[in-house]
């Protein structure tokens, strides 16, 4: 089982998101932020 917290802790306070919620990294390397649908 693949535990993503081990690997990038910075997805640890979006963990109560939806289920469904999308996020990718701003700017490629910065923080995390959510994806709007388009």
């Amino acid at each position: 089982m693949l535990h993503l917290p081990n690997y990038d802790p910075d997805i640890i306070p979006l963990l109560d998101a939806p289920v469904g919620s999308a996020f990718e990294r701003k700017g490629g390397t910065g923080s995390l932020v959510a994806v709007e649908d388009e």
